[in-house]
């Protein structure tokens, strides 16, 4: 292949870009790619790296930066080495990308499907790798082994399991960090990308790492080995105070509901005159198996002729007066049903 068509065929797996060792290592001459740059649209990045035409996409910029972290002084020698295994192409793109640098923390997340894209890309690259720090790029020192790297949408990315505990440390100044390790954790376990006991095996192998105690946390709480009596204990008195209102209380413990002579379900926060449960969901509601025992279980009550609202802890707690107006919309909409003879 001629040097150009050799660049082109790199940064066409690199999403459109290249970096300026890669094109001297194909053969480029300086002069070539000046001439593309002032022809055809190439155009320089401030993570040093060339940009050849195409959409301004988070991936690609993400892929900048892994390029921008791929110790250049050492690249020729990785290079040298890969290609006595493969072809120009795959060596130059193995000598940029398996330098050791990888998507960590909410980039990661990110291509993992987990959350969106982050305003900054998050890499961890070794720790003696030295690199200049980037206003657009967070960094995190230490080497991951190739046994936790996945290569999502051809980028290096830390598993899924690395990913959650860097986001441990990445959410520590988030008010809803515990509610959002959470989300994610039970969303991996939705896509299958880990187990609860997969991540507390890997959690126990790396023993201290920034983030542990929250994390440690979160997973017993999937679990539903933390209470979240707290929550339920605040919501139950603003409920009270919605019901007190419309001259309604609140049963004073959970409630059984019956259906065909068997129980169909507890309520949390039951409302008896108006046969409404208000349940109170904690972080292990997440989780898939959990949400289908709680799909059938609702599905019972809805029977037994119960209405069955939930709520996520996190609401309850940060949006109480939001919490409230929704109660006390349903308790009038359930009061005019029974005054209408609908009920």
């Amino acid at each position: 292949m001629l040097p150009l068509a050799v660049a082109a065929a790199v940064a066409e797996r690199q999403h459109l870009i290249i970096a300026p060792w890669q094109l001297r290592l194909a053969g480029a001459s300086e002069w070539a790619v000046a001439t593309r740059i002032r022809a055809q649209g190439w155009r320089r990045c401030d993570r040093g790296t060339i940009w050849l035409p195409g959409p301004d996409e988070p991936v690609r910029r993400l892929a900048a930066s892994l390029l921008a972290y791929a110790r250049p002084v050492e690249a020729e020698s990785r290079f040298r080495r890969l290609s006595a295994r493969h072809d120009a192409v795959s060596a130059l793109v193995g000598a940029a990308l398996q330098a050791g640098q990888v998507a960590c923390g909410p980039s990661a997340a990110w291509l993992h499907g987990l959350a969106g894209p982050p305003p900054v890309d998050w890499l961890r690259v070794p720790g003696h790798s030295g690199h200049l720090r980037r206003a657009d790029v967070c960094l995190r020192y230490g080497s991951v082994p190739l046994a936790h790297v996945r290569w999502l949408r051809g980028l290096p990315v830390c598993d899924v399991e690395r990913t959650l505990m860097d986001m441990a440390w990445a959410l520590r100044k988030q008010r809803r960090r515990h509610v959002e390790l959470a989300r994610m954790i039970g969303t991996a376990d939705a896509l299958r990308l880990t187990t609860l006991d997969t991540l507390e095996a890997r959690m126990d192998a790396a023993g201290a790492f920034h983030g542990a105690t929250l994390l440690a946390r979160v997973v017993t709480d999937l679990r539903g080995g933390l209470s979240h009596s707290r929550t339920e204990g605040r919501a139950r008195g603003i409920v009270g105070e919605v019901l007190s209102l419309h001259g309604l209380a609140l049963h004073p413990r959970p409630y059984t509901v019956s259906l065909a002579g068997r129980p169909a379900g507890e309520a949390d926060l039951a409302v008896v005159e108006l046969r409404y449960d208000i349940e109170i969901d904690g972080p292990h509601h997440l989780l898939p198996a959990q949400q289908r025992a709680d799909q059938r279980r609702d599905r019972l009550m809805q029977r037994a002729g119960w209405q069955v609202d939930r709520y996520p802890v996190g609401q309850v707690d940060d949006a109480p007066h939001a919490f409230a107006r929704e109660v006390d919309g349903t308790v009038r909409a359930l009061l005019a049903r029974r005054q209408s003879g609908l009920f």
